[in-house]
C-alpha cells in the first residue's frame, strides 16, 4: 500500500498539471475561434459573417474527458484496494468519499465527452484540478497511515 499511495501522490501532481494544460489549450482554442469570427465580420461586413467554429475546442474537450477517465480508473482501483486492505475507520471514510467523488467525476467526464459543444473543458476544468488536489490530500494521508500501520 505504501508504494500505491506514493504513486498516487505522483499521479495526482501529474494529473493536476495536465489538467491545467488542457484548460489553457481549450480556452486558447475558443478565444482563437471567437477572434477569427470577429475579424471576418469586421472586414467583410454582414454578407460574409462566419459562424463560430468550435471543432478544435470540442475535440480538445473530448480528449481531456477521455484522458481523465484513465486517471479516474487508477483512483478507483486504488480506492477499492484501500477498502480491502486497510481496515481503520479513517481510511474507510476517506475511501468512501473518494469513491463517491470518482464516480461523480467519471459521470461528469462522460457527459462532457458526449456533448463537448454544450460543456467546454475550460469552463469546468477547475473542478478537475480540485479533484486532483483532493486525491493528492488523500494520497498523503494514506501514505502517512500506511507507514504508521505498516500495511
Amino acid at each position: 500500500m505504501r508504494i500505491s499511495y506514493i504513486l498516487s501522490i505522483v499521479v495526482s501532481l501529474f494529473f493536476g498539471v495536465l489538467i491545467l494544460d488542457y484548460i489553457v489549450r481549450v480556452n486558447d482554442a475558443r478565444q482563437d475561434a471567437l477572434w477569427e469570427m470577429m475579424n471576418n465580420y469586421s472586414q467583410d461586413g454582414y454578407s460574409s459573417y462566419s459562424s463560430y467554429d468550435d471543432d478544435r475546442d470540442n475535440r480538445l474537450t473530448s480528449e481531456a474527458g477521455l484522458m481523465s477517465l484513465f486517471f479516474f480508473l487508477f483512483y478507483l482501483a486504488l480506492q477499492i484496494l484501500t477498502l480491502i486492505k486497510l481496515k481503520t475507520k479513517t481510511m474507510k471514510v476517506l475511501t468512501i468519499i473518494g469513491l463517491s467523488l470518482t464516480v461523480i467525476m467519471s459521470s461528469w467526464s462522460g457527459v462532457m465527452m458526449d456533448s463537448p459543444g454544450a460543456i467546454s473543458f475550460d469552463e469546468v476544468g477547475i473542478v478537475w484540478v480540485l479533484y486532483a488536489v483532493i486525491m493528492l490530500t488523500f494520497g498523503v494521508i494514506g501514505t502517512v497511515h500506511a507507514f504508521k500501520k505498516k500495511a
